[in-house]
């Protein structure tokens, strides 16, 4: 016998608001739907990250299948996996404008990459819906990540969402019994790859102004007292790369701060002084990061995330950006590198520091490969 529209809602709402319908619903939504019995998907965020790492992980492709149903009643379609590592959409053609993917004018054969998704972990899939595209991620599971998505409401909460120098994409959520799914808007890079030179055509005016987004990201989390605690460039999106040595495009492409997993919160009753954490942001078997030297301590040893924050800002930016041959930038992240956290500047301070320097360039010099217009 069919089974209405509303019937379903009703069910799905149930099944993703009360735990202690699971095992009553699991039988419905699995000979009704088709959706997978809860037993069949991955128990907690661990393993879903694990998915198709390796030979020995669970297979990403078996798992991710199971739930093609379910988006699919969602108005999502996954996207075609080619492999474990890479997904495609390219019959679908080019996605609708949504304000967060484009082609950049200087680049046109920047096309192909919108329809090409990257799988970084098991945690992630690329989607479509209403001829747009996105990104799911598994933000909650068995009880964990809770606090991921909670920060992830935070931060999205209204009237803040609509602020300008608010960098965070906009989510939806999805609810499979103990499983919660975040759907953001699928971007271009990462802010790494927009600045590899051997990669991009990117100028010093381009990621000095990337970098300037960057910096209001920063600071706009730290004002929420939400430390991010993997500040690294990697985990900053852009629209597009404006590679202005191509051609010089005036339209600039935002910049977004993505993976709160490993962020904390602290309330306004918590004095700032002991607003402090330990140990690593993750398990020291895997974290393959950069480590300040106050993770360097011991795993019992409290630290201000937020100063670790602006450490891990700088790891990339001494890498990648300190040999321009403009002394004033080369020189400005070494004091976000410093041994003792204290003296570390603050996103703020950074962001002050950056505007004093872009003014002096407004007077006596050019950034980048054009002048600036007077």
């Amino acid at each position: 016998m069919d089974v209405s529209r509303i019937s379903r809602d009703i069910i799905l709402t149930l099944s993703g608001t009360s735990l202690a319908f699971f095992e009553r619903l699991d039988f419905i939504l699995t000979q009704f739907f088709k959706f997978p019995a809860r037993r069949e998907l991955p128990i907690c965020l661990f393993t879903w990250k694990l998915l198709g790492q390796d030979e020995d992980s669970p297979s990403y492709i078996e798992y991710w299948s199971r739930l093609d149903a379910f988006f699919a009643h969602h108005g999502f379609t996954l996207w075609k996996r080619s492999d474990e590592y890479n997904q495609s959409i390219t019959q679908a053609g080019l996605p609708a404008p949504s304000n967060y993917l484009f082609i950049p004018i200087n680049h046109p054969d920047y096309t192909q990459r919108l329809s090409e998704f990257p799988v970084p972990n098991g945690l992630v899939h690329a989607a479509r819906k209403d001829k747009r595209h996105y990104v799911i991620r598994v933000l909650s599971a068995g009880g964990e990540g809770l606090d991921t998505l909670n920060i992830m409401r935070l931060l999205n909460t209204s009237p803040d969402n609509l602020l300008s120098n608010n960098h965070i994409l906009l989510m939806e959520e999805i609810v499979y019994q103990d499983i919660v799914f975040g759907v953001f808007p699928l971007l271009g890079d990462s802010l790494q790859y927009a600045m590899m030179p051997f990669l991009q055509q990117s100028s010093v005016e381009d990621i000095v102004l990337m970098i300037m987004q960057a910096l209001e990201a920063v600071i706009y989390i730290h004002s929420k007292n939400v430390a991010h605690r993997d500040l690294f460039m990697d985990n900053f999106l852009v629209e597009w790369s404006p590679e202005s040595t191509l051609g010089q495009s005036w339209t600039r492409p935002r910049v977004y701060l993505i993976d709160f997993e490993t962020a904390v919160h602290f309330p306004d009753d918590v004095d700032p002084s002991n607003r402090l954490v330990s140990g690593l942001p993750f398990p020291d078997n895997i974290y393959r990061r950069g480590r300040a030297p106050e993770l360097l301590i011991s795993d019992s040893h409290m630290y201000c995330p937020f100063r670790l924050d602006m450490w891990q800002f700088g790891f990339h930016l001494m890498q990648m950006f300190s040999k321009t041959g403009i002394e004033e930038l080369d020189t400005m992240w070494l004091p976000l590198r410093y041994e003792n956290p204290a003296y570390r500047p603050t996103a703020h301070e950074v962001f002050q520091n950056w505007v004093i320097l872009l003014l002096e360039f407004r007077r006596e010099r050019y950034v980048g490969h054009i002048p600036v217009i007077q």
